[in-house]
């Protein structure tokens, strides 16, 4: 029986005592329902709250040790069905898995008017909970009420959290590094170094596709770790099949174990020594394949994430293989003839200084004859296709990348030799076929032993002897 008492000095009239007696039993009433009132305060136990609540609540027999309450969370944690009785399950039963009330119990300490907070280990949930326990009225006596706060959970979370700004932090730094750098190649080198040492890997690979094979454009190498050779030999796209079959269904992935996976693709060969494990990211712009970035053996405590970290880092690595790009394609305009394709003087020079030490060199000077008479008789257009037919006979005889147009009407074409004399046999070769060609030029040739330390001197004799040339035609030429 549930009652209530009020006393004469609480109120003035027999009208507000009655009023003060029915509120306090309809408060009584409500403890029926599990709305306990906890003492003058008021506080009122909500069950509907506790039932939503993402942290255990539960609520015992002090006395029987008997679980009055246990809200859906903790149920789900002990692995109590939702509709399942609590009637005669003990809570040391199921909060500690033993069969006698637990050793260390609170329940002496307890009291209405203060929490008592501690940390428990549950063995049949696995979890460490923080607890914190008081008395409340329950059905018109004092119960256990518990409130238990997963701690694993958060120190997960928290692990969780650390590790995203974690990598966040290593994708800001190695951004920094990459787009930061004027020269797109050492940004690339920049990147890679970075997320190598955050990966605590072996090594850092770009492969790019050209055609049918793959080449392992970029590397970066531990410090201990034995570096690839410059000589490296391109892979065959065909050997890397089972890679782009699963780089079209995701853009990133891991191998943990990669003898494992050479036993289920027998037909696919390590093609860098010492792979125990990789983390592979697609590289890829405006919808163009470029390649793959691979990481080779992260450390165990960082290679869950290695796939995500180069994922997220694909982008600028594609962004810089287009400046890259972008930037050869400049530079070889810059030093390119735009009428012949051939190298421009600014192309000579760096060839110049690309030549190895201890090489003879011929240098052979031409002047086209007549190509202002073209220009003025048959037009601009007929002095450019002579230019360019010039340019095809120095083709023929010589290299690409050693002939160079130094101006209007002047080209150099330069040429290793082993002897000296193999010079003159270069340049009578060039003149029959201008002959041939039906192409009228001077020119002159000298030689050169590398390095050389002035090559004004050089093309000087070449270019006095051309114009030796060019007085001794146009003197036949008038005699004719």
């Amino acid at each position: 029986m549930h009652y209530a008492t009020v006393r004469g000095s609480e109120g003035r009239s027999l009208d507000s005592l009655l009023q003060l007696l029915i509120k306090r039993m309809h408060e009584s009433e409500e403890e029926q329902y599990g709305q306990a009132i906890y003492t003058s305060d008021r506080f009122i136990f909500d069950r509907e709250a506790f039932d939503h609540a993402q942290l255990g609540v539960i609520v015992s027999d002090p006395e029987t040790y008997e679980l009055l309450y246990c809200n859906p969370y903790m149920r789900k944690k002990l692995g109590i069905a939702q509709n399942e009785a609590l009637a005669g399950r003990k809570c040391y039963e199921l909060l500690a898995g033993i069969s006698t009330p637990c050793s260390e119990c609170c329940l002496p300490q307890l009291s209405r008017n203060r929490f008592i907070s501690r940390v428990f280990h549950n063995p049949v949930a696995g979890v460490d909970f923080l607890l914190h326990d008081t008395l409340i009225p329950w059905h018109g006596k004092n119960s256990h009420y518990c409130s238990c706060l997963d701690l694993d959970y958060y120190l997960s979370r928290d692990v969780r959290v650390n590790e995203m700004l974690f990598q966040e932090a290593s994708i800001n730094d190695a951004v920094r590094l990459g787009m930061y750098e004027t020269d797109p190649v050492h940004g690339i080198r920049q990147m890679m170094a970075r997320i190598g040492r955050q990966l605590e890997a072996d090594r850092i690979v770009l492969a790019e596709e050209q055609g049918d094979f793959l080449h392992l454009t970029y590397r970066w190498d531990a410090e201990g770790i034995l570096p690839l050779s410059d000589d490296f030999q391109p892979v065959p796209r065909s050997d890397m099949r089972p890679v782009f079959a699963r780089f079209a269904k995701e853009s990133s992935f891991s191998i943990p174990d990669m003898d494992i996976y050479w036993q289920e693709n027998p037909d696919v060969s390590p093609h860098i020594p010492g792979m125990k494990r990789v983390a592979l990211a697609r590289l890829a712009l405006d919808g163009e394949p470029l390649g793959y970035i691979e990481a080779i053996n992260p450390s165990d405590k960082k290679f869950h994430y290695a796939s995500d970290l180069l994922a997220s880092l694909t982008r600028f690595f594609a962004i810089l293989l287009r400046n890259r790009d972008m930037m050869k394609r400049l530079d070889r305009l810059s030093k390119s003839d735009q009428l012949t394709g051939l190298l421009n003087r600014r192309g000579f020079k760096e060839s110049l200084a690309s030549l190895p030490a201890g090489r003879c060199i011929a240098f052979i000077f031409g002047d086209l004859n007549g190509l202002k008479e073209t220009n003025d008789t048959l037009g601009h257009e007929a002095g450019d296709q002579l230019i360019c037919a010039a340019a095809e006979v120095f083709r023929h005889v010589g290299h690409e990348g050693s002939i160079f147009r130094m101006g209007g009407d002047e080209f150099l074409m330069m040429q290793e030799i082993e002897r000296e004399e193999d010079a003159a046999h270069l340049l009578e070769r060039l003149q029959a076929h201008f002959e041939a060609s039906k192409i009228s030029i001077a020119l002159g040739c000298t030689t050169a032993a590398t390095p050389i330390d002035n090559i004004d001197d050089v093309l000087k004799q070449a270019d006095a002897l051309m114009y030796r040339q060019k007085l001794e035609q146009h003197r036949q030429k008038n005699e004719f």
